[in-house]
């Protein structure tokens, strides 16, 4: 008899660790769901800023390209002012 309530209470001990177990699994669980939860939200705001990071380096782009088109333009006025001066102190010689 003390047996049998010897072997039942080692199965109650055992049922009750899994238990233990099993809840602090289900805790370790619900932790890492909610860490992922974070790290989405921030990845998403990363997401955000880097989109607004390549919207300006496009504009920057864009003005370089400018800002190249009208240096060229320059050097190209340029040349021929300092042709047309070469052609006229030709003429003078």
């Amino acid at each position: 008899m003390f047996r049998q309530i010897n072997e039942a209470e080692a199965v109650l001990k055992a049922t009750k660790n899994e238990q233990d177990r099993v809840v602090k699994e289900a805790n370790s669980i619900q932790l890492s769901i909610e860490k992922n939860k974070q790290r989405k939200q921030e990845l998403e705001a990363e997401l955000v800023r880097n989109a607004d990071e390549l919207k300006k380096l496009e504009q920057g782009v864009q003005l370089n390209l400018q800002q190249q088109e009208l240096s060229r333009q320059r050097v190209q006025d340029m040349e021929k002012s300092v042709d047309a001066v070469r052609a006229k102190l030709l003429e003078i010689k």
